[in-house]
């Protein structure tokens, strides 16, 4: 089999890969947004026809809400089949006046390509599309069979993806997924992320008198929802060590190999940096464990929200009839959300004041991920970050959560290679997000070594 080398290819095909970037960025393809429904298709329907002229043959798969793009390279029965996961949604541009330009019309800078969605993926599974395509122009046959599945709901949690993914089940035998939409530590760093982070999502609800009463008339003789929830928030971790005191929570925790500690200990990482990034006056966490643990492999505790009483200008001396709060815990494998539910359930339960009444709502719930680092996986995507990012690669964890990973795992029956092209400073999810054309094409070598790594070599 003849083997593609893309570096001259790349060079010679810069513009037009990064015209039709831009062209990808430009759809302002924002799922939560009712509105946007039309650019979406738009940008799907886009999707489905650059597939198809590099000779990847591509429909759209209707779900309950917006189609995924499904496309399959020529199949060979001897050779292995590889999916390769992407999204063409973003998310909002909110708050517009913070962007230095139009979010949807990229701009070009110092290497840099600014727009919504640049990062967070366009980008990423651009680098994919691409890789695939120099195959296609050269006559170079693929080394492995590919099946594209780039969704448009990412961003809203993948809520109609699941059935999608159980129909390619039945349609083919993956022997893995290929993932770019995580991150690197730093420029000229590559990774390779062989754990996400779970979450179990809450918003949790207070409620004492049937109406706002006044502070001075009612005041020290009826229940304060407010205070309650403060209370009993307070009590879910100590302050000290940074231990959740929810009773039970860590007992199902998988252990962490001590190679893997000694392997994140290896991530160049500064706490000092970091802090001043942040602008903070100092960090903290649970004791015991550093900075990158704590963010990669140690479960949380947060609150993300709170909303009780009088928060106008002045002063409105009321005991508020209700308080609400929304609570986030990031999970690690071992625990699941619906297990953590039980427990946070019964502990607040059981530390409620009986004058106070509660209910707790599920928001959001996802599994988390962890890819041993002696799978055979994991060598053949660090040879391939190596062969395209020309320096050699470290192995990471993402504290964040990717649901559709443990999906892949659960139905299709395959670990996932998450090949993170994206840089702290990318600025996903806020203004002025942007995307380092360096790991562009990076990203396009990797995933032609990549292929013939996981092909027919």
């Amino acid at each position: 089999m003849n083997r593609l080398h893309p570096d001259s290819l790349i060079e010679q095909q810069k513009d037009e890969i990064l015209q039709g970037l831009i062209e990808f960025v430009r759809f302002p393809s924002i799922s939560t947004d009712p509105e946007h429904r039309p650019p979406l298709r738009a940008c799907a329907d886009w999707l489905r026809d650059r597939l198809t002229s590099i000779g990847i043959e591509a429909e759209l798969r209707e779900t309950g809400g917006h189609p995924a793009v499904v496309g399959r390279s020529e199949m060979h029965a001897d050779r292995p089949t590889l999916l390769i996961y992407g999204h063409y949604d973003v998310q909002p541009v909110d708050p517009l006046a913070l962007w230095n330009t139009d979010p949807f019309e990229p701009v070009l800078r110092d290497g840099r390509l600014f727009g919504r969605g640049a990062s967070d993926n366009k980008g990423q599974i651009w680098a994919h599309i691409q890789a695939a395509r120099l195959f296609h122009m050269t006559g170079t046959p693929l080394p492995a069979n590919l099946v594209f599945l780039i969704e448009g709901e990412e961003e809203i949690g993948s809520p109609h993806l699941t059935p999608v993914v159980e129909a390619l089940a039945k349609e083919y035998q993956f022997t893995s997924v290929i993932v770019s939409d995580t991150g690197m530590p730093g420029p000229g760093q590559p990774a390779l992320t062989n754990g996400l982070r779970g979450l179990a999502y809450f918003e949790v609800v207070l409620t004492g008198a049937n109406t706002d009463l006044h502070s001075g008339i009612f005041g020290g003789a009826v229940p304060n929802p407010a205070q309650a929830l403060t209370h009993m928030l307070a009590a879910c971790k100590d302050p000290q060590t940074g231990r959740i005191l929810i009773p039970g929570f860590y007992d199902d925790i998988e252990p962490v190999s001590e190679k893997e500690r000694v392997s994140i200990a290896g991530v160049p990482f500064s706490d000092k940096a970091f802090q001043e990034q942040l602008g903070l006056a100092a960090l903290e966490g649970e004791e015991g464990f550093s900075s990158l643990e704590r963010r990669w492999i140690r479960p949380t505790f947060d609150i993300n929200g709170l909303t009780s009483g009088f928060q106008g200008e002045g002063a409105k001396t009321v005991i508020p009839a209700e308080a609400r709060c929304k609570v986030s815990m990031r999970l690690v494998p071992g625990q699941d959300p619906d297990g953590v539910e039980i427990l946070f359930r019964s502990f607040l339960e059981s530390i409620r004041p009986p004058s106070i009444q509660m209910e707790i709502s599920v928001i959001h719930g996802a599994r988390p991920y962890h890819l041993d680092i002696d799978h055979p996986l994991v060598e053949a995507g660090l040879q391939a970050l190596k062969a395209g990012f020309g320096v050699e690669p470290v192995i990471i964890r993402e504290g964040g959560s990717v649901p559709i990973v443990q999906t892949f795992k659960q139905v299709l029956g395959t670990e996932t290679l998450l090949l993170g092209l994206g840089l702290p400073d990318d600025r996903c999810h806020a203004p002025n997000e942007k995307f380092e054309l360096d790991n562009l094409w990076a990203g396009i070598r990797t995933s032609v070594d990549l292929l013939y790594r996981l092909g027919q070599g």
